[in-house]
């Protein structure tokens, strides 16, 4: 019995610090966000950058593509001429030579503005991937020495779980169940000792007839948040003895 009560004891000293480490190991995928906040900013800019300047190099090829299609027809066409019967048909021939020409052009001026557009894009993407490499460097530090604080974190909670482990077999089976129902509900810790009339885990004040069985007993529960409960009688202090009088 005693044992078992000293097991439980063991462990619920330990609960409240574990739980406010996992509590904390919780919060480090929000802190990783938070951190890589600045360097995705940029990425996302980088990334927008990159796009429209790959369209407009997309849209350049087309072009490039079109205009030598339409020189194609030139060429094809100025040998048709050589063997023109009339004027009708050198008329139309001259014609698609013009609309070729004419859509040459067109595409020509639309090739020069996507390439004027594209370089202050460059100049832009420059300047980003600068600070890119700066933020990352700042991040990659950073991250670095949260992933150390996280893996001790974790290690902590891994040496808990097992410590856990080894006292649980020890405990008595009504006590193990209630201090699992306790510790699932986040009541922490789940077990306590009192030498007063009162709740060392809630602060409320125990009815007498609770207190006077947990004297009894040895144990019992608060009737306010349910934690176990040990009487451990105060220490009795000596009084020291007077001198006598001569």
């Amino acid at each position: 019995m005693q044992e078992s009560i000293e097991a439980i004891l063991r462990l619920s000293k330990e609960d409240r610090s574990i739980q406010a480490n996992r509590n904390l190991l919780e919060t480090f995928p929000t802190k990783k966000r938070k951190l890589r906040a600045s360097v995705d900013r940029i990425e996302r800019k980088l990334k927008g950058i990159k796009k429209k300047s790959t369209d407009f190099q997309q849209q350049i090829r087309e072009r490039e593509a079109l205009i030598g299609i339409e020189n194609e027809k030139i060429d094809v066409t100025d040998k048709r001429m050589l063997a023109v019967k009339n004027q009708k048909e050198y008329y139309a021939l001259q014609k698609e030579i013009d609309t070729a020409k004419k859509t040459i052009r067109r595409m020509e001026d639309q090739i020069l503005s996507m390439e004027e557009q594209i370089l202050p894009l460059e100049e832009e993407q420059g300047i980003l991937q600068e600070q890119f490499g700066k933020e990352n460097t700042i991040y990659q530090e950073k991250a670095r020495g949260v992933l150390v604080e996280e893996k001790k974190i974790q290690g902590q909670i891994d040496a808990y779980d097992q410590f856990k482990a080894e006292l649980m077999g020890k405990i008595e089976p009504d006590l193990a169940a209630s201090y699992e129902r306790l510790t699932l509900r986040n009541v922490v810790p789940a077990a306590v000792e009192i030498d007063g009339s009162y709740c060392l885990g809630c602060a409320m004040s125990l009815p007498a007839q609770t207190f006077n069985e947990i004297i009894q007993k040895s144990r019992g529960e608060c009737p306010h948040c349910r934690r176990i409960l040990f009487y451990k009688a105060p220490e009795v202090v000596p009084v020291e003895k007077g001198k006598k009088k001569k």
